[in-house]
Order: C-alpha cells, then structure tokens, then sequence
C-alpha cells in the first residue's frame, strides 16, 4: 500500500476586504504606517476599476509568513459604487484585531461590518514524498459544484483558472519549493458568493473558521490504490 507520514499546517493566506468609503484614504494610510508598516511603492494601475495600488510591508522577524498589504483606490473623486478596497497577507491575531477596531470608522454606516469578499485558506502538507503526494491531491479533489475542467500552469495545479479572482470558490495546489521542507500547498479560495452566507468579518474570523466544514466545499475521493501504485512505479522508472 502507499502511505505517507504526514504534517499540516494551515493559515490565512489573504483576506480582501472592500466597500471602504474613499474619502478616508489618506486616514487608513497613516493608520497602516503607524501599525509599523512600511510603504514599498505606489503605482498606477491599467485596465482596472481602480486607478492606483498602494503596498505596505511589515519588517517583522518573528512570523513565519511576512505580513503585508495592499489598498486599492483611485486618486480623484469616487466612481460610482466602489469604495476601495484592503487585502491583508499573511495577517497574524493582531494584526486582525486592529483591523476589526479601525475599519468600522471607514466604512459605510448602513452596514453592519465590514464585509469580507474573499479569502484564502492555505493548508500545507509536509509529506514524506512530496511530489506524490500532490499528484494524489491533484486526483482526488474536486471543488463541488465547480463545472470547469481542472488545468495546470507551469507547476500548480488549478481546479478552474484561479489566476484571476472569482466570486465562487476555487483552489490550486502547487508544491512550495522556496520553503524549507518544500511542502505541498493546497490553497482554497473563497469568494463573494461562498463567502456572503457566512457572514463573514474580521469580528467573528477565528469562530466562523474553526466551525467551517471544508465538505461543504471541496469533495475528497478515496485513493485508489492500484492508481496510486502505478504512479509510484512511474516516478521509480523515471
């Protein structure tokens, strides 16, 4: 039989949160500052509803994952319906907590919270052979519901093209060679439409994931193992 010995470990890769009222651009800039983040750059954007992206980074040594962030937002007067909008990388505990405090202040009275439009959850898997493990992951996991055939990209594996942000629910698995252990990541994008009926907000993030059912979202076929014998005796035979 193949078997695996198995460690995982799982984080909030990014949360993108928008609606912000434009008006308080220069307010959330200097709370970002002040948070201990520095600006990298500042660019002007084509082809976009948004004129310009702003990205901070925080010079921190202590996170495995480096936090940083991006604000989307256009320099003059408000385009109708868009507000601009934060994505937060790699956020730790506190991070989401100052966020949950000061975003309220800028975003629109009619709404409750600050709604969050997308998000993604990343699980690694440290396997003892990596590269099958991931093939076996590319075979067995189907987004549910998802009616577009799975496609590769150099390496990663996506279940539709989640190179460009939807509003559903997506994944790509690839294995993350820059880091030690090279594990197999396997990233689970949620959007607007998954996401609305949760109801979800920086208030209520740690209580809604760690009651989120991933069956709801993604199905999970049993291996089989004559399948999974034939690739092990191809990989031996290369």
């Amino acid at each position: 039989n193949v078997s695996f010995s198995v460690k995982i470990h799982k984080s909030i890769n990014f949360i993108t949160i928008n609606r912000l009222l434009p008006k308080y651009k220069g307010d959330l800039f200097k709370f970002i500052n002040d948070l201990g983040f520095k600006t990298i750059s500042d660019e002007c954007l084509n082809n976009s509803k948004y004129s310009r992206i702003r990205k901070f980074e925080l010079d921190d040594n202590i996170s495995e994952y480096k936090p940083s962030i991006s604000v989307l937002y256009n320099n003059s007067g408000t385009v109708f319906g868009l507000g601009n909008a934060i994505t937060l990388y790699y956020p730790t505990s506190w991070i989401i907590d100052a966020f949950s405090r000061f975003l309220p202040q800028i975003t629109s009275p009619l709404l409750k919270h600050c709604p969050i439009s997308l998000i993604e959850l990343t699980i690694d898997f440290y396997t003892n052979d990596n590269k099958l493990f991931k093939e076996m992951l590319d075979n067995n996991s189907i987004v549910r519901n998802n009616k577009s055939e799975p496609c590769r990209y150099k390496d990663t594996t996506y279940s539709k093209n989640t190179r460009k942000l939807k509003r559903s629910k997506s994944t790509r698995t690839y294995i993350k060679t820059v880091y030690p252990g090279q594990p197999v990541r396997y990233e689970i994008v949620l959007g607007t439409q998954a996401v609305r009926p949760l109801n979800l907000s920086l208030d209520n993030l740690d209580s809604v994931l760690s009651n989120l059912d991933l069956r709801d979202y993604i199905n999970f076929r049993p291996f089989n193992d004559i399948k999974y014998k034939n690739l092990l005796f191809k990989r031996i035979n290369k």
